[in-house]
Formats: C-alpha cells, structure tokens, sequence
C-alpha cells in the first residue's frame, strides 16, 4: 500500500514517545545554540563584523520560522479535506510568527546583560525574516497545486524582497569600508549615508547636506551647540599616515551665524596618546560666516613633538572637528577632507 505522506506513525516507537522525544531535544539543542549565538559578544569590532552579523538575522529568523513550522506541522500531521484544515495552518503561522518576533525582541532586549547593544535594527531584521519565511513556506505548499505556481512565484519574491531589504544597510557599510581603502588619501566625501558611520558626534549632531559642497555633491553638515567642546570624531579611518605630507578640509560657517567668525579645532590623535590627551596634535582655526576656508595641517606639524613626543604617524586613531565652548550654536559645513600625499 503506498505510503500516505501525512502518517505520522513511522516517526514513533511502540510506545508512541520515542522518536518525539529525540526530536524535542533536537529542537531544544537548537534554539539554544541560536540563543547563544545571538548572545554571545561579538569577537571581533569594526564594521564590517557588525555588517555580516547583521546580515545574518534576516536569513536565520526566516529558516528559523520555516523549520519550526516544518516541526510543528510534523508532529501535529494534517487533515486533508476537513474544513478546519485550512484556519489550523493559519494559527500555525500567526503563532510560529508571533513567537519567534516576541524570541527575537526578547533576545534583543537581553543582549545588553552580555555586553552587546540591542538594536531595533536587528529587531525589525528579524521581523522582515520571519516574513520571508512565512511566505517561502506558503509557496512551497501552493506550488503543488497548477493555480497555485504563480501564487508561489510572487511569494517567493516577496521574501527576496525582504531579505534585501534586510541586507541593504550592513551592504552599504560594506561598500563605504570598500571605498573607505580604495579612495585613499581621500577620507571623508560625504556622498553617502553609510559614510556617516565613521563618525562620532559628542554633545553635537551631523548630517549629509547639499549646501556648502567643495568636492562633489554633498557635505559634512555638523550642528554644535552651546556646550563644552562638542566634537565630531572621525573613527573610522586608515591609520598609516607615515606617506603624508599633510591633512587639509575644506570647511564653511553658516552664512546665517549671529557672530563674524568661529574658531574650530582640528586634533589628529594617535595610538600612543596620554590619558587626557594632552601630548596630541592640535591646531586652531578662525572661519568667517559664510566663507569656505581651506584648512591645512602640515607634515611639520603632523611630526612636531607634542608633550615631548611626536604622533604616531603608522597608528593614527582618530580626527577631531571641535568647538570650544561655543557661545552660540554653530553650524559648519567639511568637504574634501582628505591627505596631501
């Protein structure tokens, strides 16, 4: 007699408990093991292990969703011709969905216990990949049925549509880390969103703009406000300097600033700096309202002994744009900031 694929009885002893006892505890072995996946400290920093990590949620919560309903549907076989059929299989996906969401959000939540940040990123990432698997599973069960193939193809594509949607932010960093090393001597155009990850805005906000732009299309648009040495820090760099002849930016005050002129501080900061910093190279500006200045440090400056030392020009760290204690908010515009090889 040919075998009906909806019997359940081969996965089963004689007792009946066996075999679906071993697959709990499969399924128990799993979820913790993703559990501390997703837990555990990252090993390595930067951007790019942060990328493919959150890369990863996406594809992981929608084969997640699709093994838990494969699981369920398993163990709980199915009712071909009954009218319940059909709402049982619609409970199974709200529940799977709503599960593996509040598991993911749960997840996120506890993460700051084990030294990582929750992020709603993340959260929505997992979202987005329960939906691609929700769809995946759907489609495979309609494309058995001739009116049901071009159903499947659409949701099959829908859940494409999800994954990508997932993966365009951590493939944006990845490509500005790519162009981050192919365009040096150039450190900062301000052509893309992703290029804004390599700043650190302390007690001051940045963004793109259009106004003020020296070098293509667009600017580094920072907004210091009253407050003690707000500072806008470039962390993310390449940190041999040791072939440069000099550091150079183009930066604009606003033409609607209430004073005639600003002073900005350009710090370069390296490996080997003190505690409070105070043996690094720093270099004051004055900037007029409404003018674009090009600002320089030298290579003489770059190499000139600080605190009685000079930089580390093989380990530089950090760039630093600063105001100190600005008597009214100020907002400057860098462009072209780059090396003069």
């Amino acid at each position: 007699m040919p075998k009906n694929p909806h019997d359940v009885t081969d996965d089963v002893d004689s007792s009946g408990t066996i075999n679906r006892t071993k697959i709990v505890a499969y399924a128990a072995i799993a979820v913790a093991l993703i559990t501390g996946g997703l837990l555990m400290p990252m090993p390595y920093s930067g951007r790019i292990p942060a990328a493919i990590g959150n890369m990863a949620h996406g594809p992981l919560f929608a084969l997640m969703t699709i093994a838990l309903l494969m699981l369920w549907n398993h163990w709980a076989g199915s009712r071909r011709n009954a009218p319940a059929a059909m709402h049982s299989s619609v409970r199974r996906l709200v529940a799977v969905a709503l599960f593996l969401f509040l598991f993911g959000v749960a997840i996120e939540l506890v993460q700051a216990k084990f030294g990582r940040t929750p992020s709603i990123h993340d959260a929505i990432s997992n979202g987005m990949g329960i939906l691609a698997g929700l769809c995946v599973t759907v489609a495979n069960a309609r494309r058995k049925h001739a009116r049901g193939r071009s159903t499947a193809r659409c949701l099959w594509a829908t859940a494409g549509v999800l994954i990508a949607c997932v993966w365009w932010q951590p493939v944006s960093t990845l490509q500005d880390v790519w162009a981050m090393r192919t365009n040096f001597p150039l450190l900062g155009s301000f052509e893309t969103q992703a290029e804004l990850e390599r700043w650190y805005f302390n007690r001051c906000e940045g963004q793109l703009s259009s106004r003020d732009a020296t070098h293509l299309r667009r600017s580094l648009e920072v907004h210091f406000p009253v407050s003690e040495h707000p500072t806008a820090t470039m962390v993310e760099l390449i940190s041999d300097w040791t072939a440069a002849e000099g550091l150079e930016c183009d930066v604009t005050l606003d033409a609607d600033h209430p004073e005639p002129t600003a002073e900005i501080w350009i710090q370069v900061i390296d490996a080997g700096k003190a505690d409070d910093y105070h043996d690094v190279l720093r270099k004051p500006f004055i900037i007029h309202r409404g003018e674009t200045a090009h600002l320089v440090v030298t290579h003489d400056e770059l190499t000139q002994i600080n605190a009685g030392r000079a930089l580390d020009l093989k380990n530089i760290q950090f760039v630093d744009l600063q105001l100190r204690n600005p008597p009214c908010p100020t907002v400057v515009r860098v462009d072209f900031l780059r090396l003069r090889m």
